[in-house]
């Protein structure tokens, strides 16, 4: 076995064998619905508010960790997370909240693009999982909308928040574009190839460096 293989051996044997089922069997909040925040290094959960990008990163994980092969609950896992983001992180307005407190109820009310972006990528994994009847779709629908309406740049790409504070960043239109291409491949809708494109001029207006080829992450506009 080459040293590429070995090393993918490895870090498919911890994946499947040690991090899903620990981020389940530990990770998984029986009691308050979601998932924790963090575990500690003894594999005790620690009591913290829960953000967003977690638990929408946790669905979508689970849902890849099935696409991969894992045989583990990975179904169960994953409408643990969305149930809980359903129910707790979406507002009337489709956008996401960032942080919800232990009790339930929001802790931070605040747009974050960033978060706004996972919520979609969760949304796709929950579309591609459960299907039409779960209503992902409708939800991914509704905040696009929600962006597009209300929190579009004039120069291409999204507000970072309601404050169109700077500077702006290119790692959120980053991950709206590899939300739009998740639901690009399960959806044939054309708004969001709008989006996708939207993402990357978004990053390109102002944040590419054409010396250099690149995108820096922050910029200002």
């Amino acid at each position: 076995m080459s040293d590429l293989a070995a090393e993918a051996a490895a870090l498919n044997h911890w994946l499947f064998d040690a991090a899903l089922p620990l981020w389940w069997q530990q990770g998984g909040d029986r009691v308050r619905g979601g998932f924790h925040e963090a575990i500690s290094l003894d594999g005790r959960p620690l009591p913290l508010p829960h953000r967003a990008r977690v638990i929408a990163r946790q669905a979508f994980s689970y849902c890849e960790a099935g696409r991969l092969g894992w045989h583990g609950p990975w179904r169960e896992a994953e409408r643990h997370a969305l149930d809980y983001f359903r129910k707790h992180f979406i507002s009337a307005d489709a956008t996401v909240v960032s942080v919800v407190d232990l009790d339930g109820k929001v802790g931070d009310p605040a747009f974050d693009l960033y978060n706004q972006a996972f919520a979609l990528l969760a949304f796709a994994s929950g579309h591609r999982t459960f299907g039409e009847a779960a209503g992902w779709r409708r939800h991914a629908v509704a905040l696009r909308t929600s962006l597009e309406q209300s929190y579009a740049h004039p120069l291409g790409g999204f507000l970072e928040d309601r404050d169109g504070r700077l500077p702006q960043r290119s790692n959120p239109h980053m991950h709206l574009l590899e939300s739009a291409l998740a639901w690009l491949a399960i959806d044939d809708d054309p708004a969001w190839r709008r989006m996708a494109d939207g993402a990357t001029h978004g990053a390109e207006r102002t944040g590419g460096d054409g010396a250099a080829d690149r995108i820096r992450r922050p910029f200002w506009a």
